[in-house]
């Protein structure tokens, strides 16, 4: 039975088999059929398009040659003079359509008011775009000529009409930073000009109060890049001499960086034990140094490259080290390298080789916002109190008072193109610049009213633009640009 049962599934399997074998074979065919006549349809549409695509060229060729024909016949009959001259008549016809079209516009009764209305709209978008085009123009003229006076003024010659030129700083620009965050400090990027494209750029960079750094080129009036590495507020920020397209910036997280440009990282890290409120740069040495000063009241010196502290100094126990100043031109009793350290109203004088305390200035009532180098052994700094001081460094009182402002002082920079010049700006939106001479007498060379207050501000001396950039509280992270 077993053995009956083994034949007969024997027999079955070989019978399917079989006729999956001819399934398959007839599905081949089939296949290679299909495979066939779809390169067959591949094949006729393409003969069809070049087909057509061959008429296209031969119809188009045609109409062409028939064009050019026709145009030759034409041109050998055409009369030059008489055809100016009907084009001439031609112009002047459509002219007096247009002209008697829109008087008949301006004197329709149907709508007198509308068409008025839209008439007195495009005389004042076209009054407007002649304004318009005008003020650039003027603009420019302007700025070529202060760029030409610029590069031609005798320095100290403070009466000169290229001096007036340079300073005639009038109109006012607006530029938004595009984030949330105040601006706290900002500075002009001096040391390109080793860069690539560096008479082309215009770099200033602002500093904010929640840790971003952003990055200007003014020529382009964009930002072409921003830093978020401070987790705290960016209180200052200083372009770096000897290090080309480098610049510093302090925070209040007690960390100082080192940025180029070019990178999309920082370059350097330095960690401070305390809130860093002021750096400076040390120039004119082999390596590299940095000043800082902030909230445990130390004057430190930095060796950049090695990211170690060199020296520390206590300045005073009550106030922190606010701002700092690098004296590399001025030379006391033989002795060079000095720094000024400011500490709420009172500026202290430092020999950096040993960081001993070489003098001491006292004189505002209120809390110093600014200091700036002069001229020969002077300086000046400007206060809450309203008051600009002028000092000396051999002397430990002020030389001068000089009172110009209602209000809290808090813009104020030497002007680098002629010595003896500093301008200041307040609170009360009065920018002043004013010169001092031998005899420490001073004198108001310009005096602008701005549209803002000023609570810092910088100078743009670039081949290509002489402008100053300040910023102020109730703004936040708006810039203006006077040029």
């Amino acid at each position: 039975m077993k053995i009956a049962v083994a034949n007969g599934l024997s027999s079955i399997k070989a019978e399917n088999d079989s006729k999956y074998n001819e399934l398959k074979s007839y599905f081949d065919f089939l296949k290679g059929e299909v495979a066939r006549i779809d390169e067959d349809l591949k094949s006729l549409r393409m003969n069809n398009y070049l087909k057509d695509l061959n008429k296209s060229n031969i119809d188009q060729n045609d109409y062409l040659e028939k064009d050019l024909e026709m145009f030759n016949r034409c041109l050998d009959n055409v009369n030059l003079e008489e055809l100016n001259k009907s084009a001439l008549e031609l112009g002047v016809a459509t002219y007096e359509k247009n002209v008697n079209t829109n008087l008949t516009k301006d004197i329709n009764l149907d709508s007198p008011k509308k068409d008025l209305e839209e008439k007195q709209k495009n005389e004042r978008k076209f009054t407007s775009d002649i304004y318009f085009h005008q003020e650039l123009k003027e603009e420019q003229q302007i700025q070529n000529s202060q760029l030409k006076a610029r590069g031609t003024l005798v320095k100290g010659d403070v009466n000169s009409e290229n001096l007036k030129i340079i300073l005639s700083l009038e109109k006012e620009e607006e530029y938004n930073t595009g984030t949330s965050e105040a601006i706290k400090c900002l500075t002009f990027l001096d040391n390109l000009d080793q860069y690539e494209n560096a008479d082309q750029q215009i770099i200033l960079i602002t500093g904010h109060n929640l840790g971003s750094i952003i990055i200007w080129d003014l020529s382009l009036c964009k930002i072409i890049k921003s830093y978020k590495e401070h987790s705290n507020s960016v209180w200052c920020l200083k372009s770096m001499p000897q290090l080309k397209g480098m610049f510093a910036s302090a925070s209040i997280d007690q960390i100082i960086k080192i940025w180029d440009i070019k990178s999309d990282i920082s370059i350097k890290t330095i960690k401070s034990d305390c809130p860093v409120y002021c750096i400076e740069p040390i120039s004119g040495f082999k390596k590299f140094y940095l000043a800082s000063g902030g909230s445990n009241k130390n004057l430190v010196i930095w060796d950049i490259k090695n990211k170690q502290k060199l020296m520390s100094r206590e300045v005073e126990r009550r106030h922190d080290i606010d701002k700092l100043l690098f004296l590399s031109k001025i030379n006391q009793n033989g002795k060079t390298n000095l720094i000024l350290c400011v500490n709420f109203k009172t500026v202290r004088l430092y020999n950096l080789t040993t960081l001993s305390k070489e003098q001491e200035f006292k004189g505002h009532d209120d809390s110093i916002n600014g200091i700036a180098y002069l001229k020969d052994d002077k300086f000046v700094t400007s206060s809450s109190d309203g008051t600009i001081k002028l000092w000396s460094i051999h002397k430990e009182g002020s030389i001068k008072t000089i009172s110009l402002h209602s209000g809290n002082i808090g813009g104020l920079i030497n002007f680098p193109l002629c010595e003896g010049i500093f301008l200041s700006a307040s609170n009360d939106k009065i920018l002043n610049i004013i010169y001092t001479n031998e005899s420490n007498e001073h004198s108001v060379l310009k005096k602008n009213v701005l549209n803002k207050e000023v609570d810092g501000m910088v100078l743009i001396d670039h081949p290509k633009l002489f402008a100053l950039a300040f910023f102020n509280k109730s703004t936040s992270s708006k810039f203006f640009l006077l040029k």
